[in-house]
């Protein structure tokens, strides 16, 4: 396995880190109270996105799942019918071989 790629990445979200951390050092209470809002506010807006998604996934799914009901409704009626059709097939089959017996 590979590891050179995860661990290049990682190296490199660490060089972030660290330099976002001796940037706030020097940044005046201001200044870091807009940082942390703005990452209140990315946070914030990720949440939202991630509820609309997973809402929009639930609904597609319940409609999938209304869709499939329907479909298996349909065709189970449409089983009945043909058994319908061909049990009155037989039973007039039947009535007419009485009737030729008679």
């Amino acid at each position: 396995m590979d590891f050179s790629a995860p661990l290049d990445d990682l190296q490199k979200r660490a060089a972030e880190a660290k330099a976002s951390v001796q940037a706030a050092a020097t940044e005046s209470r201001d200044k870091l109270r807009q940082r942390i809002d703005q990452a209140q506010a990315d946070v914030d807006r990720a949440t939202k996105n991630a509820k609309q998604q997973a809402s929009e996934t639930a609904d597609r799914a319940r409609s999938k799942w209304a869709q499939m009901r329907a479909d298996a409704s349909a065709k189970m009626d449409d089983v009945k019918a043909k058994i319908d059709k061909r049990t009155d097939e037989i039973d007039a089959t039947r009535a007419m071989q009485d009737a030729a017996d008679a």
